[in-house]
Order: structure tokens, then C-alpha cells, then sequence
């Protein structure tokens, strides 16, 4: 296995497989991301019966704080090793990206809700709302949009000084 790894790496390139390593951890932290994402959509919810689509906001704040710190540490460890990364402009434009991304996941949402009928009432195999596999699909596209601003706005390398 070792080695079918290495020769893939060495077919790819360094920097795209870098690339696809980061994307890899990237999606594992966004996983525990939308973990604590879907604990508050469904506290909302079950709770004080709030819509997913507005429970989806306070979601955001924790999720996206969540994945900040987590992805500052672990994804982009080595530009924020190299401290070619302003901490203050990788998380304004994290965030303002995950803002970006929340605008789709709840478009998204939207569209799979009022369209497709994947309403809280509706359950798939008798046991999970459709409203949250609505919200699942919001999230996936919106990852997607989270790891490209990030890779190459957030922790693209800007200098301290440049800020």
C-alpha cells in the first residue's frame, strides 16, 4: 500500500499532491465541522422549533470558528509555520468565505425544501427528516467552496506586512 502511495504522489507532482492531502484533512476537520454544524441545526430545531434555514445561522458562527482553528492548526500548519500568513486576514477571509459558502448551503437548502419537498415533515426510511439530508447537500456544496477560498485566499501566503 505503501508503495502504490508513493507512486501515485510521484505521478502527481508535489504540489498537487499536496493539495490533495490538504483537501483530504480538510474534508476530515469540515466532517467534525458539520458535526457540531448539525448538533446546533437539530438543538434549534428540537428545541424551540426554529427552521433549519435560520437555525443554520447560528450554526455557521460555531462551525466556522470550529474549522478556523482547527484547519489554522492541521491543514495550513506549514504556511502559518512559515508565518507568511497574517492570522487576522486568514480568519477574516476564512470567515468571509464561510459566509459565501452559508449563502449557498441555505440557497441550496432553499431550493431542495421548497422544490423537491425534503421538508421536516417528509422522512427518509422512516427515520431521518429530509430537511436535515437537505441541509447534508448545502453542506457538501458549500465545502467544496470552503476549501478553494481557503487554499487560495485564506492561508494563500500573504505576508504579514502586506496586511
Amino acid at each position: 500500500m505503501k508503495l502504490l502511495i508513493e507512486k501515485i504522489r510521484q505521478r502527481l507532482g508535489e504540489h498537487l499532491w499536496r493539495t490533495l492531502v490538504q483537501f483530504f484533512i480538510f474534508g476530515l476537520i469540515g466532517g467534525s465541522g458539520v458535526f457540531v454544524d448539525t448538533a446546533v441545526v437539530v438543538f434549534f430545531r428540537e428545541m424551540w422549533v426554529i427552521d433549519e434555514r435560520i437555525a443554520a445561522i447560528p450554526a455557521f458562527v460555531i462551525a466556522v470558528t470550529w474549522n478556523y482553528e482547527l484547519n489554522h492548526r492541521i491543514t495550513f500548519k506549514k504556511e502559518v509555520e512559515d508565518e507568511s500568513v497574517s492570522r487576522k486576514f486568514s480568519y477574516i477571509s476564512f470567515v468571509l468565505i464561510g459566509i459565501l459558502a452559508l449563502g449557498i448551503r441555505i440557497l441550496t437548502m432553499h431550493i431542495l425544501i421548497e422544490y423537491f419537498y425534503m421538508t421536516h415533515e417528509n422522512m427518509l426510511f422512516g427515520v431521518i427528516r429530509m430537511s436535515y439530508v437537505a441541509s447534508f447537500i448545502g453542506i457538501f456544496i458549500a465545502s467544496v467552496i470552503n476549501f478553494l477560498g481557503s487554499k487560495f485566499i485564506a492561508f494563500r501566503g500573504k505576508k504579514n506586512d502586506e496586511l
